[in-house]
């Protein structure tokens, strides 16, 4: 893979390189990788290999369009902005949505370095990641109804987002130092330990500049984050499923791959129910 066809085909056009440059650029940059390369953890589902090699996660992410989790967008981002001579290195964060500060660093995102302010870099946090770069100081930023505030503490630094009328917490991340190896024990961990979120739960999402698409499981919702309005609706079937993530998602999966998955869901969904009921 050279770096020339590999930038031009993950931009979808020739990159001028006398524009490559300056936090505008990379917020575009983040913004066309939200949009056009979704969020799935449908390839753990399959029981596929997931190599984090960067060709492989390069087919499964660009050419193939299967879509992936945080280790694989994130490690191309990373290495898309490193091939663009910018200063990056990965980081490991620890997840919060459930409230366990003691979570393991099973979140990869990236650091920026750029004219002496250091940023996070991240484009693999599903439905709840930030369209920006981050400066990292303590402050408050607004993405149309979307707000968030990056929180720095004594050893770290927190990522929060206003939500049901409180700050949830996202996921918390100090700067000592990550190599690609550490990135693939939280890889291995997430992608095959039963207690992993992503080992039975179908999550797939994407980001346009004002709409938010998120499918977990069977349930499909759409926020439109310029009004402030949320649908949801109910996948009742493999064929509405399969034209979902083609059309909705951009993603290659076929007819029999897309009802392995609806499959697979409704037993899980079950399992949950027949749980809640014992």
């Amino acid at each position: 893979m050279t770096t020339p066809l590999f930038i031009e085909r993950y931009l979808t056009k020739p990159l001028q390189t006398e524009s490559a440059q300056g936090l505008a650029f990379i917020n575009q940059l983040i913004a066309h990788h939200l949009e056009h390369f979704s969020f799935c953890s449908a390839n753990v589902l399959l029981k596929r290999d997931l190599s984090l090699d960067t060709e492989a996660v390069y087919q499964r992410l660009i050419e193939q369009r299967t879509g992936g989790y945080c280790f694989e967008h994130n490690k191309l981002f990373h290495t898309l902005l490193s091939e663009l001579g910018f200063t990056t290195r990965p980081l490991l964060a620890r997840v919060l949505l459930n409230g366990n500060e003691d979570n393991g660093r099973t979140h990869r995102v990236t650091l920026l370095e750029l004219n002496g302010v250091q940023y996070l870099v991240d484009v693999g946090f599903g439905v709840q990641t930030p369209r920006m770069a981050i400066p990292l100081e303590t402050h408050n930023f607004e993405y149309l109804s979307q707000q968030f505030r990056l929180k720095k503490a004594q050893t770290h630094f927190r990522l929060e987002l206003w939500q049901d009328d409180h700050w949830q917490a996202l996921y918390r991340f100090d700067l000592s130092e990550v190599t690609e190896m550490d990135c693939d024990i939280g890889h291995f961990y997430t992608s095959q330990n039963p207690a992993s979120g992503f080992y039975r739960n179908l999550v797939i999402s994407n980001l346009s500049q004002t709409q938010r698409n998120l499918l977990k499981n069977l349930e499909w919702r759409q926020y439109d984050d310029e009004l402030g309005n949320e649908r949801v609706v109910n996948i009742e079937s493999a064929q509405q499923l399969h034209q979902l993530l083609r059309q909705t998602f951009q993603l290659d999966f076929d007819e029999q791959q897309a009802q392995q998955l609806f499959d697979h869901q409704v037993q899980f969904l079950a399992s949950k129910e027949s749980v809640k009921l014992d």
